[in-house]
């Protein structure tokens, strides 16, 4: 079986994560954001829409 991953890394992107998200979910199993500080809402958007 294989697994598809998408690493996205991500920085004040709350405006579009959301989106870019929900677009890749159907070509992927598995979704790692990698927020490196954002000082938005960025990492909170993510955890939201991405399962653990």
């Amino acid at each position: 079986m294989t697994l598809t991953i998408a690493a996205m890394p991500a920085y004040n992107e709350s405006e579009s994560i959301a989106n870019v998200i929900l677009g890749c979910r159907k070509y992927v199993d598995k979704i790692v954001v990698v927020d490196d500080g954002s000082l938005d809402n960025t990492a909170e958007l993510a955890e939201t829409l991405v399962p653990t």
